[in-house]
């Protein structure tokens, strides 16, 4: 439960950047003429969690990865972890 909630606290940081961003790209998409705005979605989230990963965690916040690492955390296990639920959301917007 411990490690679920430490989880959560990290994917926090990533989930409403990247909401936002995938909005935006949304936003966009949406006038292209065979754009499906669901799959859209998916993808724009999968890409931007990871590019807001990378620049909140990576660059800006280094240290952060030693209190994830003392909770039994990987970097590869995190970063995985942000790639899976951008898959998950993916996955979902592809059905809906």
């Amino acid at each position: 439960m411990k490690k679920a909630r430490a989880l959560l606290i990290f994917q926090r940081k990533i989930f409403l950047p990247g909401i936002i961003l995938t909005a935006i790209i949304c936003v966009g998409a949406s006038s292209l003429p065979y754009a499906d705005v669901a799959t859209t979605f998916g993808f724009g989230y999968l890409l931007s969690s990871l590019l807001f990963h990378y620049f909140i965690y990576e660059i800006r916040n280094k240290g952060e990865y030693s209190f994830y690492g003392n909770l039994g955390f990987s970097r590869l296990g995190l970063w995985l972890s942000t790639a899976g639920i951008g898959m998950g959301i993916l996955i979902i917007s592809a059905i809906i």
